[in-house]
């Protein structure tokens, strides 16, 4: 049975959301009204965007710190570290762009889905090292850190192909600044690292660990993937009350089925009842000798506390301890 109303509507939105990848009005949008969502690759980004963002009301800025998407920063070292008392005026003219808006491209639009936004997300794999600077230098927005075990996203890395860790230990160790941060110890063992799996366990470290360290409570919303799964409504109650919005569970619930645009085919359904097993795939995928060298590096970074092989789910109050012990 044909239902010409409906099918002329949803033929309406698709046009909306096609013409929404190349022209947005969000000028009106200030700092005020924008979500900054930061996380390594193969954490759940998509879809923490898509539940903030469920209800179309925010223009969707997407990777735009990738280098060779966005032309301002296409001699940007990744990973980039700011440290947060630096004045960086090169990166600051790039970054208060993309923070106000101010950029347009197939690439940073290909997740927008409204023209007139009421508000602004920008979603981020590319930031978390120069993140508290972006917080120090625009501090009316309103930042989220996202986080995934470690053995599930150097598992991820590795089945997808995203590289051995090689590249981003040699940005990161020759990065003077960044060399501070970290004691004498962790240097060396990240520099003699030889398999894959161990340098892209201490990049995990290193990438998350410095946000853990430079913010403090308050000042970043802690979102956590296996939360997500495990106890969906109750870690979307807690960041739609950072974000300052009500939460209508009904309508995020649609959200929480709809599959992300990045999310292979093979990924973790989540919801269902066997999502939660499914989290700790990657328990049977490494070896006993990776997981027992997991829980060693997570040791030396002092995050043994949050997250442990012997465990899927992290222990969130560590990390506000985390927080404020800094």
């Amino acid at each position: 049975m044909n239902h010409p109303l409906s099918e002329t509507l949803a033929l309406g939105r698709r046009v909306r959301e096609r013409l929404a990848k190349k022209i947005v009005f969000d000028r009106h949008v200030g700092l005020q009204d924008t979500v900054f969502l930061s996380s390594m690759g193969r954490s759940g980004s998509t879809f923490v965007s898509n539940v903030i963002n469920h209800d179309n009301r925010c223009r969707v800025i997407f990777e735009p710190f990738h280098p060779d998407k966005t032309a301002e920063l296409a001699d940007l070292d990744y990973p980039l570290y700011l440290d947060p008392e630096q004045q960086a005026p090169r990166q600051h003219a790039v970054f208060e762009n993309i923070m106000k808006g101010r950029i347009h491209s197939d690439w940073v639009n290909l997740e927008n889905r409204t023209i007139f936004p009421r508000a602004r997300l920008i979603k981020a794999i590319r930031a978390n090292l120069f993140l508290k600077w972006l917080h120090l230098h625009f501090s009316e927005a309103r930042y989220i850190l996202l986080l995934r075990h470690p053995c599930a996203v150097v598992d991820s890395w590795l089945n997808a192909g995203f590289g051995d860790g090689s590249g981003a230990r040699h940005a990161l160790l020759t990065n003077p600044a960044l060399r501070a941060q970290l004691d004498d110890d962790l240097i060396a063992g990240y520099a003699g690292t030889e398999s894959p799996f161990e340098r892209l366990l201490y990049f995990w470290c290193i990438y998350n660990g410095i946000p853990l360290r430079q913010f403090r409570p308050g000042e970043i919303h802690l979102v956590f993937y296996e939360n997500l799964v495990a106890r969906p409504h109750q870690e979307i109650q807690a960041l739609f009350s950072y974000l300052g919005r009500e939460y209508d569970e009904a309508a995020v619930s649609e959200a929480l089925s709809t599959p992300s645009l990045t999310t292979q085919k093979n990924a973790a359904s989540f919801q269902g009842r066997n999502a939660l097993s499914t989290l700790g795939r990657w328990q049977q995928t490494l070896s006993a000798g990776q997981l027992a060298r997991a829980d060693e590096i997570l040791a030396r970074f002092g995050l043994d506390g949050l997250y442990s092989s012997r465990s899927i789910l992290p222990k969130a109050t560590v990390a506000e301890q985390l927080l404020a012990a800094h």
